[in-house]
């Protein structure tokens, strides 16, 4: 009898730790809100929308990795807003290329009447834009801003831990060969894709 009350305890303690397991993991993934309505709490929907702003300007290019890095979020509720002069083509064409993709990622077009090139110019692109603005939080990126892949999730959920209001992303250089990242000693480097 001692075997069999041995293994009968064994499987008992097992299928415990499997339920305490598995109650753990719907917590982690379900909650009960104010309303006692049942919503899901990963961090890509507790956090809303993010409207990330890029006024395009300079090389299409290098506009271009910018916006793929934008793409390639890892927090899946980004709205994307591209502000761009309408008598800029390469920026025209861009703009439209990257609306016509089939992407998780809704993206607007905010054509401007003027040029994108000096600090005054674009701050007056982005009140163009505000009214087109969707998002509970905004990211505001010049248009040769690579991003990494967990950059807006990370932000936000340090957002949230601490109960912030306002995040600022820290700037770090791609460093593409051994002697960038000699050359960028008191600069955060990171390895390029």
């Amino acid at each position: 009898m001692t075997g069999a009350s041995l293994r009968y305890a064994l499987l008992f303690v097992c299928w415990l730790s499997a339920l305490v397991t598995l109650v753990v993991f719907l917590e982690s993934w379900f909650a009960l809100t104010r309303r006692s309505r049942l919503s899901v709490l990963r961090s890509s929907g507790t956090y809303g929308v993010v409207s990330v702003l890029v006024p395009l300007r300079g090389a299409g290019e290098v506009s271009r990795r910018t916006l793929e890095s934008i793409l390639e979020q890892s927090y899946p509720f980004i709205e994307l807003l591209l502000i761009y002069n309408e008598d800029d083509g390469r920026h025209t064409s861009l703009a439209r290329e990257f609306r016509a993709m089939h992407s998780h990622v809704p993206i607007q077009q905010i054509p401007v009447s003027f040029p994108l090139e000096s600090d005054i110019d674009r701050i007056r692109a982005l009140d163009h834009a505000q009214p087109s603005v969707q998002g509970s939080w905004i990211l505001v990126l010049d248009s040769d801003v690579l991003l990494e892949q967990f950059a807006v999730e990370s932000a936000l959920e340090f957002a949230g831990t601490e109960d912030l209001a306002a995040v600022a992303l820290s700037p770090g250089v791609e460093c593409r060969s051994l002697l960038q990242k000699l050359l960028q000693e008191d600069t955060k480097c990171f390895e390029s894709q």
